[in-house]
């Protein structure tokens, strides 16, 4: 039994770190690249701190490890966020969210390592609701932005990810709350083989060889794929400018790209399709709110309606409410309505 956990945890911790030098190397621009690497690490610490006791590390190194691997369901709400959020940001949600579950487990592991005293009997509680909301809040955004995404391969992804959320929380997180102690050492091995077969899927997806490099060759020179428009579909792509620029279709609220495809009278997919690898969108919000932003900036901009509330041209301009336009215009302009419309009104007197 010894030498199976030897296998299955020290070659989850080999690939992990293999993933992590390789994201750092390769994809350091690319924001989940960066929660990428926190996250291989966290959980090769956490493989590595609950070895059996004949192959842990020794002190201090073991108790570093133990420290390290703390975070790591806040790197993996983290990462997976920044999966299926292509404006994501550390706010003050992730914050508060991550400190929830960080600052009590941290607080047990000083306690497991004698640098504070006994805890309050509700920490492993809190530690262990925390963490499943986390990973149901992180299952529900994956699934609730299925609609809006653009991308077929991530639309595809999301349910996977859904599913493989779903069956890590049930195998390990509660497993652990009905096997343990009794079946601390079968746990363990099982928390390994979940990471090593999730870290195979992984380099499985991201790393690929580089064949001109057998036959001691440089690589072809990657040219960036610029959206084009399907001849096929120029027609469609016509009719859908026609709708948004002549009929306005984006102050439609609550717009969705089923009920564009409706209208259009076409195939969802194939309008997804226009869209994203024709029209370069990765997200339906992302290709609506541009035609709302600059409806808005035309309004914002007319001294003969300086007078109109910023919520009535958010709502004019097909935005729910203040807030989601607020945090859309800025994303956009850098700038807040507000801010815009002062610097056009005086710019045109």
């Amino acid at each position: 039994m010894l030498l199976l956990d030897v296998l299955i945890r020290y070659s989850a911790v080999g690939l992990l770190l293999l993933l992590a030098a390789l994201a750092m190397r390769d994809a350091r621009r690319v924001r989940p690249a960066i929660y990428a690497v926190l996250v291989c690490v966290s959980v090769a610490a956490l493989l590595l701190s609950t070895a059996p006791e004949a192959v842990r590390f020794p002190d201090p190194f073991q108790s570093i490890l133990r420290i390290l691997d703390g975070p790591n369901v806040g790197f993996i709400w983290w990462f997976g966020l920044s999966l299926f959020n292509d404006d994501f940001k550390l706010r003050r949600l992730e914050w508060i969210g991550f400190s929830l579950y960080t600052v009590p487990v941290l607080a047990y592991r000083f306690n497991e390592i004698g640098l504070i005293g006994d805890l309050p009997y509700t920490t492993e509680t809190v530690i262990n609701t925390v963490s499943m909301a986390m990973m149901v809040h992180l299952a529900w955004t994956a699934w609730a932005g299925r609609g809006d995404d653009m991308v077929e391969m991530r639309r595809r992804v999301r349910l996977w990810f859904v599913l493989a959320l779903a069956l890590v929380a049930a195998v390990v997180l509660q497993a652990e709350n009905f096997l343990y102690p009794a079946y601390d050492h079968e746990l363990s091995i099982a928390r390994a083989a979940v990471a090593l077969i999730m870290v195979l899927w992984g380099l499985f997806w991201l790393v690929k060889l580089q064949s001109e490099h057998l036959a001691f060759e440089s690589a072809a020179i990657s040219v960036p794929i610029q959206p084009s428009i399907d001849p096929r579909d120029r027609m469609l792509h016509q009719r859908l400018i026609g709708l948004m620029e002549g009929e306005k279709a984006y102050a439609e609220q609550g717009l969705t790209i089923d009920r564009l495809a409706e209208t259009l009278e076409v195939p969802e997919h194939q309008l997804r399709a226009l869209i994203n690898k024709g029209m370069g969108h990765r997200n339906f919000s992302a290709f609506v709110n541009g035609y709302r932003i600059e409806a808005a900036k035309e309004l914002l901009s007319d001294p003969g309606k300086a007078r109109v509330q910023i919520l009535t041209i958010a709502m004019d301009t097909g935005f729910g409410s203040l807030a989601p336009f607020n945090r859309a215009f800025k994303a956009a302009e850098g700038i807040t309505p507000t801010q815009f419309r002062q610097r056009a009104l005086t710019l045109s007197e």
